[in-house]
């Protein structure tokens, strides 16, 4: 099964750190809504994603620290539709366990605030909403998490796969899907970062690209776009 994984990145919506009783695993989600729990961290896990696809993980690192003048945690974009995130999605039991999971930008459909669980309550933190239906909550605000994904639009933009668009033929080799996630990341991170500076407690009244609904349904939605196509 991991071999299928690591041979179509394009159906993997994110990696998730797991404790587990056997020590730290890692969870799959796929673009289905699958999950498959693997007996390796997650940087092993990326190690063998990067080495399937003959990509030099490091390099790739190298590259996205060049475009986004992050030192950490940078994104990585594997290939089209495959674009990961660094996310903190959980507290470390023991101090050097690692909290970061990665999400796919191409499976995220909304953002939402949930100020319900944090340590600090003047910060809420985020639910993440895939278009499989399943919601992952994520350890940074709205607003981080909106910068995160405005950084992993840059690092995809200048990947060296990018350059293989410039022809013609290539380009329509990938999906609508594929072509339209760079504008969607940029409008949304744009959008979000000028409205969330705007007004830090998110009461603001927000344009319709961007509906907010009071309490627990506020939701911050990506522009519409088309979600992945689904299997028959």
């Amino acid at each position: 099964m991991i071999q299928q994984i690591v041979s179509h990145p394009q159906q993997i919506a994110a990696i998730l750190p797991q404790y587990s009783e056997n020590g730290d695993t890692t969870v799959i989600l796929s673009m289905d809504g699958e999950k498959l729990v693997l007996a390796v961290q997650v940087r092993t896990f990326l190690q063998q994603l990067a080495r399937r696809q003959a990509i030099d993980l490091d390099a790739l690192r190298s590259n996205a620290r060049e475009v986004t003048h992050s030192h950490i945690l940078q994104p990585l974009a594997f290939g089209p539709a495959v674009l990961l995130c660094p996310m903190k999605v959980r507290r470390a039991k023991i101090d050097g366990d690692n909290c970061t999971g990665y999400i796919n930008a191409h499976a995220i459909e909304s953002l939402e605030v949930d100020g319900t669980d944090g340590t600090d309550e003047e910060k809420p933190h985020c639910k993440v909403h895939l278009y499989n239906g399943i919601t992952l909550p994520v350890l940074l605000s709205v607003k981080t998490v909106a910068q995160q994904l405005h950084t992993a639009g840059l690092a995809e933009a200048n990947a060296p796969y990018q350059t293989l668009l410039q022809d013609p033929a290539a380009r329509d080799l990938y999906s609508e899907h594929t072509r339209n996630i760079l504008s969607s990341i940029e409008n949304l991170s744009h959008g979000l970062l000028d409205l969330l500076n705007a007004n830090d407690n998110h009461n603001t009244i927000l344009p319709k690209a961007y509906p907010v609904k009071k309490k627990k349904d506020r939701l911050l939605h990506f522009t519409p776009r088309p979600g992945p196509s689904k299997k028959s």
